[in-house]
């Protein structure tokens, strides 16, 4: 069995060094525990993107039975050397080794919205899941497009299209290829096999124009051979604390989403 642990923000400062990835992991992991916390996940377990394994350590409370990744971040070592997985797949989720109906539970944390044939992934988590069997995902959304601008102040002079060609940029340079909100995933996954029972959303608008701008400060500043990761995180710390507080679940809107799903 394997069940989700409660996270804080402290947790996730002392795991990244980029303050950014601690406020919004922060906040996704919260999202995920506060739906996830009344189940009990059966194994054998998959990790869909498993990279370094971090994020799965810090939020269940056993290890999956298996961790699967196509090693573009070539992070997958650190998984495999601090043991975090029963076993690793150094394979594409799109096409996965992993026999018809041989994993109870199978988990994704933003990783969904970085390949390009999603499908595929829908159809292989299907194929892999037994009956009634939990995906549980995590990806940005349309919303997160929509959020993300250089200043509120372009569209309040009518230059609102310098903040959607910003937008733009920003998913871009993320890799991003999917950003969508749930009804889109209520009327995919039926097609394959899978139901959506529950979902949530998070991450303000104001949450995410605050990640955006640390996270470019901190690009900017490598430019020049400026890091600054920790020094940064530590004078922002009592605002990110503040924007994890003040975030909340929705059932409407959100930069990202939260959806459980079952197999039927």
């Amino acid at each position: 069995m394997q069940k989700v642990k409660p996270t804080t923000i402290q947790d996730l400062l002392k795991a990244f060094d980029h303050p950014s990835s601690a406020l919004y992991r922060a906040i996704e992991l919260r999202q995920i525990y506060e739906g996830c916390k009344n189940i009990e996940f059966e194994t054998p377990s998959l990790d869909i993107g498993s990279g370094d394994g971090k994020i799965a350590e810090i939020l269940f409370d056993n290890k999956f039975t298996y961790g699967i990744d196509n090693g573009e971040a070539n992070d997958y070592q650190i998984a495999i050397d601090k043991n975090r997985y029963g076993k690793v797949l150094l394979e594409s989720a799109e096409k996965m080794s992993l026999p018809d109906k041989s994993v109870n539970f199978a988990f994704s944390n933003s990783v969904l919205e970085h390949i390009p044939d999603i499908e595929a992934v829908f159809r292989e988590t299907s194929r892999v899941l037994v009956d009634g069997g939990y995906f549980v995902f995590t990806t940005p959304t349309k919303y997160f497009k929509k959020y993300i601008s250089l200043s509120k102040t372009l569209d309040v002079v009518g230059l609102n299209i310098i903040n959607r060609l910003y937008s733009e940029y920003r998913n871009k340079a993320l890799n991003h290829y999917h950003l969508h909100d749930r009804e889109f995933y209520t009327n995919m996954l039926p097609q394959y096999g899978l139901k959506v029972v529950d979902h949530s959303y998070a991450v303000s608008k104001e949450t995410l124009r605050a990640w955006d701008r640390m996270a470019l400060k901190i690009k900017f500043l490598k430019l020049f051979g400026v890091n600054i990761e920790t020094k940064l995180k530590e004078q922002e710390t009592e605002k990110i604390t503040d924007l994890y507080n003040e975030d909340r679940l929705s059932e409407l809107e959100g930069g990202n989403l939260l959806i459980i799903a079952r197999k039927i």
